[in-house]
């Protein structure tokens, strides 16, 4: 019986494709630093924000919580 092979699996084709997997990551990384530094800099205003600027922006006390406690990875 004939082994299948995969070609996404030989040493040759994930020592070429190296690079470009490497580079594409790298650009995406690089990408996504501008949103996660605007979020973590949004929250920390909001988080200095006062009660009743809060209620202006139609947040409640807990929404306000949950939204300045978030990761800045998180939307």
């Amino acid at each position: 019986m004939k082994q299948a092979t995969y070609p996404f699996y030989e040493m040759s084709t994930v020592q070429d494709s190296f690079p470009g997997v490497v580079k594409h990551s790298l650009a995406r990384v690089f990408n996504i630093l501008p949103t996660w530094y605007r979020r973590k800099a949004d929250r920390i205003r909001l988080s200095e924000l006062s009660p009743r600027l809060r209620l202006d922006a139609g947040m409640t006390e807990t929404q306000w919580f949950n939204e300045i406690s978030k990761p800045f990875w998180r939307k």
